[in-house]
């Protein structure tokens, strides 16, 4: 009998240690999430690639230019030369 409550103990702290863990991989997604949505991105996008892998996610999102200024600079094959 000891056996039987001993396993149902381990069981019940791997479920709990599995749940904190999903719940915490959620919230830990909305930071790369709102970096994204203040730069211009799909915040759903930024919420998956933070819930899927959130080191990389936040490093690429802060490296990444917002939409705005990525949209504002030339395009350096518009230039067909000419005097400077």
């Amino acid at each position: 009998m000891q056996t039987s409550s001993l396993y149902l103990i381990v069981m019940v702290v791997e479920l709990l240690i599995s749940v904190i863990s999903i719940v915490a991989s959620v919230l830990l997604a909305l930071i790369p999430m709102n970096i994204g949505k203040k730069k211009g991105y799909k915040p759903g996008l930024c919420w998956l690639f933070g819930f899927l892998a959130f080191f990389p996610a936040l490093f690429t999102l802060i490296l990444l230019p917002a939409k705005e200024e990525a949209a504002a600079e030339p395009d350096p094959a518009a230039y067909t030369g000419g005097e400077f």
